[in-house]
């Protein structure tokens, strides 16, 4: 390679060197300006609202101080009584920060002028706020009505960090579901003005936690924020825990009563295809089961019934067939609910050789009768209640009465006889 050559090259390299340190300057200009600019932004957030709510006699906190800066981040101090003192993050979105700036001028704010304050048992309330060159500032009993949807809103939020503050440590979930459920507490305790905010704070709470009222006051909670489909996702999720007693905690826990009837309607039907799918990974393990397994299966299959989820009657079968149970107690209230999906599979049990089958079959005939739920767990219609009769009456009624007069098996002949009987009488209202 020629001398010539060579420098070329080296006029090139020299070249694109200079072209990659001129980008890079220009790279830390624009990041030095970015930064800047965000240094500024941020020195420019200035106080909107404090807030500060000194605890009456019975109050959980000694006081708890909430300052919002205009830009919408907040932070909550609370000063416990017997605890250290800790901060709670928030922020306020755009649109509640519009909402803030218009109660204030809607209630004008500005021009209250302050008045004779009772010290009161429930608390005494400072609030701040400034904006432009307006400011004031107030003290005012917790229940101060001239300003009720301002302070409603204000005190909600310091609510709001006392509930993410219990979950974070594990204290009573009770005062967190009243903070998020439907139910009206007197307008005491208003509810979380931000209760999405609630949800990780509640699913690392249910994650933790090994007592089964919390749990069930945290999953409840969390129903009220989560679609049906997101809850129960997060349900299954935590159900796939290898920890079997974990996982016979939690099953047991969501299908009792009274949780099933506080939760809304929607997410309770979403338990339906949980149950079903964990019910059909284990009920052919029965034999295998503990005591409190087997408790715990039976609420699931009681469940299914009582929400007549006809998709489960072929498990529910086959758990008879199969004499997978050591009794049939459960399955003798979960399968008359299936009403006539219920009909045909247990028509085809009472041809078994094995009495143990049979006599069950038989019986549950019987119960379709009386079985029915009122509304609005899917009750039968009038019409609905014909057809099974009928069905009950021609398909059902002779094999009961065979079964009655000729089964070797006292068992299968008193229950024939006795479903027969419920029959005869048709349907029993």
């Amino acid at each position: 390679m020629g001398i010539a050559q060579k420098a070329k090259i080296m006029k090139n390299k020299i070249h694109h060197l200079q072209s990659f340190f001129v980008i890079y300057f220009f790279y830390l200009s624009a990041l030095s300006v970015f930064a800047a600019e965000h240094t500024k932004a941020a020195s420019e957030a200035k106080e909107l609202l404090f807030f500060r709510y000194d605890g009456g006699i019975f109050s959980r906190v000694q006081a708890a101080e909430l300052l919002i800066l205009n830009d919408g981040s907040g932070i909550t101090t609370l000063h416990w009584r017997d605890e250290k003192s800790e901060k709670i993050s928030s922020r306020l979105n755009p649109d509640e920060l519009e909402a803030t700036k218009t109660l204030v001028f809607g209630i004008d704010f500005f021009s209250q002028q302050q008045g004779t304050v009772a010290y009161t048992d429930a608390g005494i309330c400072t609030l701040r706020i400034s904006i432009d060159s307006k400011q004031n500032e107030l003290r005012y009993d917790l229940l101060y009505p001239p300003m009720r949807q301002l302070t409603t809103f204000i005190y909600g939020l310091v609510c709001q960090s006392i509930a993410i503050s219990d979950l974070e440590h594990q204290r009573d979930v009770y005062w967190v579901l009243g903070e998020v459920s439907l139910y009206d507490r007197g307008g005491q305790w208003p509810k979380a003005p931000q209760p999405k905010s609630l949800r990780n704070p509640l699913k690392k709470f249910i994650q933790k936690s090994e007592n089964r009222q919390q749990l069930l006051w945290a999953v409840e909670a969390l129903s009220r924020i989560m679609t049906p489909e997101e809850w129960m996702g997060f349900l299954s999720t935590e159900l796939n825990d290898p920890n079997d007693a974990r996982k016979t905690l939690l099953l047991e826990a969501l299908s009792s009563h009274p949780f099933t009837s506080n939760i809304p309607r929607d997410h309770r039907d979403m338990l339906c295809p949980l149950f079903l799918k964990h019910l059909r990974y284990e009920y052919r393990n029965w034999s295998q089961f503990s005591k409190e397994k087997r408790q715990t299966y039976g609420s699931v299959i009681r469940f299914l019934g009582e929400q007549r989820y006809t998709i489960a009657t072929p498990v529910l079968v086959e758990m008879i067939e199969g004499c997978y149970t050591d009794g049939t107690s459960w399955l003798g209230w979960s399968l008359p609910h299936m009403a006539g999906e219920a009909i045909e599979p247990l028509k085809h049990l009472l041809d078994s050789s094995n009495a143990s089958i049979r006599a069950p079959a038989a019986e549950m005939l019987g119960k379709i009768l009386v079985m029915d739920q009122p509304p609005p767990n899917n009750a039968i219609s009038e019409k609905g209640r014909e057809q099974i009769l009928n069905r009950l009456k021609k398909e059902i009624a002779p094999k009961l009465e065979k079964l009655s007069k000729d089964d070797p098996d006292d068992w299968v002949r008193i229950a024939a006889k006795r479903s027969l009987q419920q029959i005869e009488c048709g349907w029993n209202k």
